[in-house]
């Protein structure tokens, strides 16, 4: 499949495959483009651009063409907006963390930590040569284990330093027979949710949008047993002060310790 920009629609929910149709619908899709299928919806809400592009049983190490082609569709269209951060995940410490901290955002996972290769900050992956149907760094190959991000059966949470008008993201390892919902769901406009494309086989995709309104989160859910991955997470907003920075993570951690603490007295 190409990639795909798709056009402007306004919605709180716009989908862009009917999963339930099975998966020659959804190979149908990819070779006529998503965005014929974008549904309008409730008026008044902000109009949201996507850009999608699926190379669907690609292998570890293979190729991305469409893929990085929506990410070069998608950067120069969110930089119009301002600067863009960039974060692939190799230089975040490993480990499952509650929430933690990338350029411009801390993130926040609400998923079973089903251990090293499947959740968290992870440089392991379960792909043997030749497949591509778990999660895996979008840089790797089959000898260099970078690191990337998940949460099967659970959804992470990106609260942004700044507000931003974009955002976008590589999806490996999605396989349409492990589950058939992934959304995206951002605070703008009182919230929209977008359903986005799953592939068949696993592999690599890109997935990014931009609003004409601003939002400051964005959560990624994906329900099932599906073994996936995030990597090459992109949003407007510059680096903080350290200072501030480090005031917000401080912010996060003694939320977190109350909601323990909350926890542990109810019980």
């Amino acid at each position: 499949m190409a990639a795909t920009k798709g056009a402007a629609v306004t919605g709180r929910t716009m989908p862009f495959c009917n999963p339930n149709q099975g998966q020659t619908m959804i190979k149908n899709l990819y070779r006529t483009g998503l965005a014929a299928l974008l549904l309008a919806a409730t008026p008044g809400l902000a109009a949201v651009t996507p850009y999608s592009g699926v190379d669907d049983g690609e292998i570890v190490g293979g190729g991305s063409a469409n893929a990085s082609a929506a990410q070069a569709g998608f950067l120069p269209a969110a930089a119009g907006y301002g600067n863009v951060l960039t974060n692939y995940l190799d230089t975040v410490p490993l480990g499952f963390n509650a929430s933690f901290a990338i350029r411009g955002a801390i993130v926040t996972l609400a998923a079973a930590n089903l251990g090293d290769g499947y959740s968290g900050i992870t440089d392991n992956q379960f792909n043997p040569p030749g497949t591509g149907l778990n999660g895996y760094s979008t840089i790797e190959s089959n000898t260099d284990n970078a690191r990337w991000l998940g949460f099967p059966g659970g959804s992470a949470t990106f609260t942004l330093a700044q507000a931003s008008h974009s955002f976008g993201f590589y999806m490996t390892g999605l396989e349409l027979g492990l589950g058939n919902t992934l959304t995206v769901t951002f605070d703008g406009a009182s919230g929209q949710t977008l359903n986005l494309p799953i592939a068949t086989n696993g592999g690599v995709a890109y997935f990014g949008f931009t609003s004409d309104d601003a939002f400051s989160t964005v959560t990624i859910s994906r329900p099932g047993a599906d073994n996936w991955g995030i990597d090459g997470i992109s949003f407007n907003g510059s680096v903080p002060e350290p200072s501030s920075w480090a005031l917000l993570i401080l912010g996060f951690g003694l939320t977190g310790a109350m909601m323990r603490r909350r926890a542990a007295l109810a019980a």
